[in-house]
């Protein structure tokens, strides 16, 4: 064996009744002279709280790492639906090229305009149909809200825009870890890029009760202000969402010191999920550290009922929901219902309670179109990796 030399081996624990296996480890050989005795180098592994599906892993044991030298669709699965997503999102979310690429060892998402590949007319009186059509590389995922066949009908329009979610839900989950990514955020009206965490399996009920842990996630607008409060691209939001109905957020917002916007340079996003807690932070400058209550979890840090027979995670740990495995999602929506994009922001084209607000979107394009301008309206990924905790 030579210096430099690299041996992959892996470890099967036994103790008592139980037995786990830790796999993809390597050992290094050391520029050390030959020797006569019985030493030898040896791995002591620490085990780690953070879990993958195999069982335990090492202390700072590297879990997940994709760098987007090439783009690993094994890895990441795309999400192909009209649904509009859990906020009734202006997109489609497909499987092609043009919307989800990698490119100079970078992942881009970008939206781009459902007319450029149905026709206009399509949008007012066609048929949406993701059940194997020529549209996406993959069938439909989610049939949601006349997901995977639409029809237009009336002011009811097809999805305008069409864009990408990519998730590792099938190929990576973990509970417990330390998430790292660099990323440089999209501009252009109207865009909402996230990163965040879904659990594998709704142990406690639908979503949002099984619980979501929002990495990252920004809006599009260059100038966009609520109630005189700048709120576009300046801004960076982090949150957990969790509980019964539509939940409860606990999250917290950051302005860009440099006084541009996310949107100018990548920046750092990391987030450390231990059994105690849940930090996050941008650029190494912690953001928010959420913990539950030590008297009733994150049922009672979400101010609900104290209603013991009412507590969705009375069965679970102190950190339920978020005491699963979840996988990571890379999402770039455009619009919607939510209260994300508020009513009472400046030039807004569509009213989150009107019927038709599809339509008045689609029909002020030439307000917000001309903001989307090729490459700085991509949500860019240079990389994400997922770390074992210490």
């Amino acid at each position: 064996m030579q210096k430099g030399d690299q041996v992959y081996y892996w470890l099967h624990f036994v103790v008592g009744n139980r037995s786990w296996l830790v796999t993809d480890l390597t050992w290094t050989a050391p520029d050390v002279p030959c020797s006569s005795d019985n030493s030898s180098a040896t791995y002591h592994c620490k085990i780690s709280a953070s879990k993958i599906p195999k069982g335990n892993t090492c202390s700072g044991q590297l879990l997940f790492e994709d760098n987007f030298d090439v783009f690993d669709l094994e890895t990441w699965h795309h999400e192909v639906s009209a649904s509009g997503g859990r906020h009734s999102e202006f997109q489609v979310f497909v499987n092609n090229r043009s919307n989800s690429f990698v490119q100079d060892g970078k992942l881009h998402l970008r939206a781009t305009l459902t007319r450029d590949v149905l026709g206009e007319e399509v949008l007012y009186n066609g048929i949406l149909d993701l059940r194997g059509s020529t549209l996406s590389a993959e069938e439909c995922t989610n049939p949601a809200n006349n997901g995977c066949y639409k029809q237009a009908l009336g002011a009811q329009i097809l999805n305008p825009v069409m864009s990408a979610q990519l998730q590792t839900s099938g190929s990576f989950t973990f509970q417990y870890g330390i998430v790292k990514m660099r990323a440089k955020m999209p501009r252009g009206d109207w865009l909402w890029p996230a990163v965040y965490l879904l659990p594998y399996r709704n142990a406690y009920g639908s979503w949002p009760g099984s619980g979501q842990m929002i990495i990252v996630q920004s809006r599009g607008n260059a100038l966009y202000s609520a109630n005189g409060e700048p709120m576009g691209t300046q801004r960076a939001e982090v949150a957990v969402h969790f509980g019964p109905g539509q939940g409860r957020f606990i999250k917290q917002h950051i302005n860009c010191e440099d006084g541009k916007g996310w949107d100018s340079d990548f920046h750092e996003y990391e987030l450390e999920w231990t059994p105690e807690h849940i930090k996050f932070s941008i650029d190494d400058k912690s953001v928010l550290n959420v913990m539950p209550t030590m008297d009733g979890g994150f049922w009672i840090a979400g101010g609900f009922s104290k209603d013991f027979a009412n507590n969705i995670y009375r069965y679970g740990s102190m950190m339920a929901p978020f005491d699963q495995q979840f996988s990571l999602v890379i999402s770039l929506a455009v619009g919607g219902l939510s209260d994300y994009f508020p009513d009472n922001a400046d030039q807004k084209p569509w009213n989150n309670t009107s019927p038709t607000a599809t339509l008045d979107f689609w029909e002020r394009k030439d307000e917000w179109y001309p903001s989307w301008e090729g490459e700085d309206s991509d949500f860019q990924v240079d990389y994400i990796q997922v770390w074992a905790l210490p």
